[in-house]
């Protein structure tokens, strides 16, 4: 069971079409602020 859950939507036409899912088993709170602004990065490029 995860213990930290960071997820992004994916957006096409300004609709959320799917989304990208990070997953820490060991940590809670194991994702900071950037790490949020990255995953957004990535996912405004797919």
């Amino acid at each position: 069971m995860p213990k930290s859950l960071l997820f992004v939507p994916l957006m096409i036409d300004k609709n959320v079409s799917s989304q990208v899912s990070l997953q820490n088993v060991n940590k809670e709170a194991a994702f900071s602020e950037s790490d949020v602004r990255l995953l957004l990065k990535l996912s405004n490029g797919m």
